[in-house]
C-alpha cells in the first residue's frame, strides 16, 4: 500500500493492515474516513470471508471493523462473490457493493448490515452518491438506485451494454457524470445517458479495449486504459 501527500509526484508504502492470506479488494475515502475491504478464501463451504478497516489518519494506522466477519457464497466458481468492488458514501451513510448483488450498508463505517438483493445475477462494479441518492452500475450496464442504501430500484439500464465488463468506473466532476468502460457515456443529471463517439475504444493492435478508471482533478479527467 502506497500513499502521496504531493499529488502523486512522491510515494510512500504504508502498513497493509489485513491478516495473511487476505487479498486486497477495495479502497475508498469516504466522509473523514479510509475504508478498505479484503476478503479471505476459507476453501470450505461457506467459502469466503469479507474484512472491513478504516482508517481516519490518511492510512497511517487502521481499526478493524465490526463486520462480523461476513461469510457467504458456497459457490466455488466465483471467488469474487464475496468482494467489496466499491464503497459509497452521502448523507453519513456508507455503502459497500460488490458482485452477486452483494451490499452492505454502514452509518458510521464501523457496524455493517448486509442488505444485499435477492437478484445475485447484479454483479456490482462502481457506483456514487449523487442528486440524494446512491447509484450502483454493474458490470453489465444495469443501473440501480437507493435513497437510504436499504431499499434498491432497478432503472434503465445504461444504453449499448449489455455484456460482462462493458462498466468499470463512474465519476461525477465539473457539473457532470462520465461512466467509462467499453465505451465513453455521459451524463448531466445520473440518470438519462448518451454514449460519446470514441476513437480510442474499440478493437485493433493500436486501439484500447476499454477504460477500467477515470479520475478528476486541475479541471482535467485522465483516463485509465487498458
Amino acid at each position: 500500500m502506497m500513499r502521496s501527500s504531493d499529488g502523486g509526484l512522491t510515494w510512500s508504502s504504508l502498513s497493509n493492515p489485513l491478516s495473511s492470506g487476505y487479498k486486497f479488494s477495495s479502497l475508498c475515502y469516504v466522509g473523514q474516513k479510509l475504508i478498505l475491504f479484503g476478503w479471505y478464501d476459507r476453501m470450505v463451504t461457506p467459502r469466503y470471508e469479507l474484512r472491513c478497516y478504516a482508517s481516519i489518519d490518511g492510512g497511517t494506522t487502521w481499526m478493524q471493523n465490526t463486520f462480523n466477519p461476513v461469510v457467504q457464497q458456497s459457490d466455488q466458481s466465483s471467488v469474487t462473490s464475496a468482494t467489496s468492488q466499491d464503497v459509497l458514501y452521502g448523507n453519513d451513510i456508507h455503502v459497500s457493493i460488490g458482485e452477486g448483488g452483494t451490499i452492505y450498508r454502514s452509518e458510521n463505517g464501523g457496524a455493517w448490515t448486509d442488505v444485499s438483493l435477492s437478484d445475485t445475477t447484479a454483479n456490482f462494479r462502481c457506483g456514487l452518491y449523487a442528486n440524494e441518492s446512491f447509484i450502483a452500475l454493474t458490470d453489465d450496464g444495469r443501473m440501480f438506485s437507493s435513497v437510504d442504501g436499504i431499499a434498491w430500484l432497478e432503472g434503465q439500464a445504461i444504453p449499448n451494454t449489455g455484456n460482462p465488463n462493458d462498466v468499470s468506473c463512474i465519476i461525477g466532476a465539473n457539473g457532470a457524470f462520465l461512466i467509462g468502460g467499453t465505451g465513453i457515456w455521459v451524463s448531466l443529471n445520473a440518470n438519462k445517458w448518451d454514449k460519446i463517439p470514441s476513437d480510442i475504444i474499440g478493437t485493433g493492435p493500436s486501439i484500447i479495449t476499454a477504460i477500467t478508471d477515470i479520475a478528476y482533478g486541475n479541471t482535467r479527467h485522465i483516463y485509465w486504459l487498458l
